[in-house]
C-alpha cells in the first residue's frame, strides 16, 4: 500500500467504473467488508445491487464472489453445502456450498424460507457453519451482501428484528441521479457483447491481504472516552425503559420532533448496535485520513446502524409518514456531545 491514496479510496474507484450513481452505498459495502460486517440493501429491481458485488470481486485482487437467488425451495444445504454419496468410492463426501466467497449475494432474502434464511445468518454470525458434525469456517475476508424488494409482499417471509440486527448496515437504495443513468446507457452501447468489469483494473485496488492489512489498522484507530460515552448516548436514547430516553425527552419538551420521537418508540437499539456504530466509525476515521474517531465519524454512519435496529410502536407504524430516517435525524441533532475536539485524541508523546 505504497500510495498516497487511501486505500479504501484505491478500492472505491475502481469499483465506481461500473457502479454509477451509488458513492454513498459503495463506500458503506466497503466500510462492512473492512469491519468483518454484512450489509441489507433495500431496493426495486435494476439498481445494480448484483453488479455491486461484482465489482467489489473483481476490484479487490484475489477475491471470490458467489450469488444466491433466494426462492421459496431454496434449501440450507444449497447455500452452505451438504453431504452427498461419491457413485465411485461408495462413500460420503461434503460438498460446500457457494456461500464459502469473500463476496456472497443473497438476492431477495426475503422470498426464502425461515429455515434457509436461518442457516445464512448463522454462517453470517458465526463466521462458520457445520456439516455432517464438521465445522468449516468462512474465509477471514467475508461479506454478505443480502437484497429485499420493498414493493412486493405477497409469497415472502421478512426477516424477524432480531435477524436484521445481524447485519451491519442496511442501506435504501433510491434511483440513480438522471446523469449517473445517462452515463450507465452510454457505457451499456459501448460496452455491448463486452466484459462490463473490463475497466476496473485490480492492480490499482487491494487483494485480499492488503484488505485484511487494513482491517487490522482500522481497529487500532483510537476511540475516546468521549466518543465511547456518545455512543452509549445515542443508543441508549432510543430505548423506552432507560434513564437517557427519559431525559432526553424531559430535556427537549418543547421540541416537537424529540416528543414525536419519544411517542413512537416501542424497542430502541442493542449493544450489538453499539458495537456496529463503533466499528464503523473506526473505517470511517480511517477513510479520513485520522487514527482517532469523532462525533462526525459517528453521526456519518448512524443511519445506516441504526436504521434497521430501531422498531416503532403500533401507532407510529400506522403514521406512514415518519420514518426511521425522520426518528434517527431527530436523535442526531439533539444527542448532545463533548464539543472540545481534543477530548476525542489520542495522547501525543
Amino acid at each position: 500500500m505504497n500510495t498516497t491514496m487511501n486505500p479504501i479510496d484505491r478500492v472505491l474507484t475502481q469499483v465506481r467504473k461500473v457502479v454509477l450513481g451509488y458513492e454513498s452505498m459503495t463506500e458503506l459495502v466497503a466500510y462492512a467488508m473492512i469491519a468483518d460486517g454484512h450489509a441489507m440493501l433495500t431496493g426495486v429491481p435494476g439498481l445494480a445491487k448484483s453488479v455491486t458485488a461484482n465489482a467489489f470481486r473483481r476490484a479487490i485482487r484475489g477475491s471470490t464472489s458467489s450469488r444466491f437467488q433466494m426462492t421459496p425451495n431454496t434449501m440450507p444445504s444449497d447455500i452452505v453445502g451438504s453431504e452427498v454419496l461419491n457413485r465411485k468410492t461408495n462413500e460420503f463426501e461434503v460438498r460446500l456450498g457457494k456461500i464459502f466467497a469473500n463476496t456472497v449475494l443473497a438476492d431477495e432474502i426475503n422470498r426464502t424460507s425461515p429455515r434457509t434464511q436461518a442457516a445464512l445468518l448463522e454462517a453470517m454470525a458465526e463466521k462458520s457453519t457445520s456439516i455432517a458434525g464438521t465445522t468449516y469456517p468462512m474465509p477471514e475476508l467475508f461479506c454478505v451482501l443480502a437484497t429485499r424488494n420493498p414493493l412486493e409482499q405477497e409469497g415472502t417471509y421478512p426477516l424477524p428484528e432480531a435477524q436484521l440486527d445481524r447485519f451491519l448496515f442496511e442501506m435504501n437504495m433510491p434511483y440513480a441521479p438522471r446523469e449517473a443513468e445517462k452515463q450507465m446507457l452510454r457505457q451499456q452501447n459501448i460496452l455491448r457483447g463486452k466484459d462490463p468489469y473490463a475497466p476496473i483494473d485490480p492492480n490499482q485496488s487491494l487483494s485480499v491481504e492488503e484488505m485484511l492489512e487494513v482491517r487490522r489498522l482500522v481497529r487500532d484507530i483510537h476511540v475516546s472516552d468521549a466518543a465511547l460515552e456518545y455512543i452509549l448516548t445515542l443508543v441508549r436514547t432510543t430505548r423506552p425503559d432507560e434513564k437517557e430516553f427519559k431525559d432526553f425527552l424531559t430535556a427537549n419538551q418543547n421540541d416537537a420532533n424529540v416528543q414525536k420521537f419519544g411517542q413512537s418508540m416501542e424497542v430502541g437499539g442493542s449493544p450489538r448496535a453499539e458495537q456496529a456504530l463503533l466499528a464503523a466509525s473506526q473505517v470511517r476515521a480511517f477513510h479520513m485520513g485520522r487514527d482517532f474517531v469523532l462525533p462526525e465519524d459517528l453521526l456519518y454512519v448512524l443511519f445506516p446502524v441504526l436504521g434497521h435496529r430501531i422498531i416503532f410502536n403500533r401507532r407510529a407504524k400506522m403514521d406512514k409518514k415518519y420514518k426511521a430516517v425522520d426518528a434517527i435525524t431527530t436523535l442526531g441533532a439533539k444527542v448532545e456531545f463533548h464539543k472540545n475536539l481534543k477530548d476525542y485524541e489520542p495522547k501525543r508523546s
